[in-house]
């Protein structure tokens, strides 16, 4: 089976299997409609001067994470007690 595209109005309406190759009018079909090979389109898809182009806007990407804090990054925020008791306890070790 050959899958095709039915367009109208350079809008991909409808796909099917035929067992051979279509052009033009398809069978079973309304007046203005086409049939054209293809493999990956689907209905809602555009076509427009032999392309087809799926007009869903791809997903947004993804958030990045921030990065998370070193330890550093933690000490350097501590009250200067804090840091001094802290030395003082690394130094004890």
């Amino acid at each position: 089976m050959i899958r095709h595209a039915i367009i109208k109005d350079g809008i991909v309406i409808n796909t099917v299997e035929y067992d051979t190759i279509h052009s033009g009018k398809p069978p079973g079909f309304e007046e203005g409609t086409t049939a054209i090979q293809n493999d990956t389109a689907s209905p809602g898809w555009l076509y427009e001067n032999g392309v087809f182009t799926d007009p869903t806007p791809p997903p947004p990407p993804l958030p990045v994470a921030a990065p998370q804090p070193t330890i550093q990054d933690i000490i350097d925020v501590l009250p200067q007690a804090s840091k001094d008791a802290l030395a003082a306890k690394v130094a004890t070790k």
